[in-house]
């Protein structure tokens, strides 16, 4: 496909390629509304070297936007860190597959990048059907739920996300007959930012940076991340298994007490010598 496009531009020679890219770039890089460059949407292994090459020329051309890359082959995200300043996943569960599959894909971009590198992972808010996906497993495609969106949400964020890149408007605002309906695009809609509503609320305890005590080390199904904010402790953690489950999570501090349950049940949340 790039082959045909560059074709269709004219472009017969790696100088004019990186030419082209470099005006491009020019005319966007001073944009207010410009956040990242998404340079990579699950790219073939064998295009490393080419995905290297552009890489080089948005750094060279722009040092004031990150480069975004979406990948899904997780046993080789690490060959891809090359390519890209902040990574991201999008694993979409919704499809009958189990929620563990955002764990999975979410663990394991984080151990991939061991910390060093901004995640902004895409959760799902589309129905696969609209992409002509068959359903599998004998479970009808159809759009997540409200809480099923705020789940995937908070997954992601509870195993080291730090942006999340909801996917895709696009797809629900579509005319009738190709993708999503714009006649089900207000509950759709509702739903969507009905999800991100508390992690917007939440916002400033997120991107706190005070130090926290460390985690500790549970199953991915069940991650833990905690932050500090005016004297607060923050903790999350989500589970992934259809079945309830327990977790203990030390916060090396015995003077601590409940203040607010801000998901789930309160009666479920003890806190007892740290």
């Amino acid at each position: 496909p790039g082959k045909i496009q560059a074709s269709k531009r004219g472009i017969t020679t790696w100088a004019a390629a990186d030419a082209f890219f470099r005006a491009e770039i020019a005319k966007l890089k001073d944009a207010p509304n410009l956040l990242a460059w998404y340079v990579c949407d699950e790219a073939p292994l064998p295009e490393i070297p080419l995905r290297q090459r552009l890489y080089s020329i948005y750094r060279e051309c722009d040092d004031d936007h990150s480069c975004w890359a979406v990948m899904h082959r997780l046993p080789r995200i690490r060959e891809y860190l090359t390519i890209c300043d902040v990574m991201g996943v999008d694993p979409y569960p919704v499809d009958g597959r189990p929620m563990s599959r955002v764990t999975n894909f979410a663990n394991g971009v984080r151990v991939a990048t061991r910390g060093d590198r901004a995640v902004w992972s895409v959760p799902q808010n589309f129905d696969w059907k609209w992409y002509n996906r068959p359903s599998t497993r004998g479970v009808p495609n159809r759009m997540p739920t409200a809480e099923e969106m705020s789940f995937i949400n908070w997954c992601h964020i509870a195993h080291g996300a730090n942006g999340l890149m909801g996917y895709s408007f696009s797809a629900i605002y579509q005319e009738d007959g190709k993708r999503g309906s714009r006649a089900d695009f207000p509950k759709h809609w509702k739903d969507i930012c009905k999800s991100y509503a508390d992690v917007k609320r939440l916002s400033d305890v997120l991107l706190s940076v005070e130090a926290v005590p460390q985690p500790p080390v549970t199953p991915p199904e069940t991650p833990v991340r905690m932050w500090r904010k005016d004297g607060r402790l923050y903790v999350l953690t989500c589970n992934a298994d259809s079945k309830p489950g327990k977790v203990s999570i030390p916060v090396g501090d015995a003077g601590l007490r409940i203040e607010a349950v801000e998901f789930g049940n309160a009666e479920s949340v003890t806190v007892s010598d740290g």
